[in-house]
């Protein structure tokens, strides 16, 4: 039982960290112009360098850690099984 109580912790925990991705990556998607915050700080060109580059990572997280829960759910569903 104590493997089932973790497991349902661990998914609840990956399903947060998906929605957290997911809303990030709408965010880098949206934004084109730099914050009025980072106006003196950052340049056109290097903001958009860093908002394709979050682009891309938010993107390659969400599918990496959609391989980890899928794994993750096998091995426990394997152990629970046995």
């Amino acid at each position: 039982m104590a493997v089932v109580n973790n497991y349902a912790h661990v998914n609840f925990c990956s399903c947060r960290k998906m929605f957290i991705v997911c809303v990030q990556h709408k965010l880098y998607k949206t934004m084109r112009k730099v914050p009025l915050s980072l106006e003196g700080v950052l340049d056109e060109e290097t903001f958009e360098k860093a908002r394709l580059y979050q682009l891309d990572r938010s993107q390659f997280g969400f599918w990496a850690g959609l391989y980890s829960q899928l794994e993750l759910t096998v091995s426990y569903w394997l152990h629970i099984t046995e």
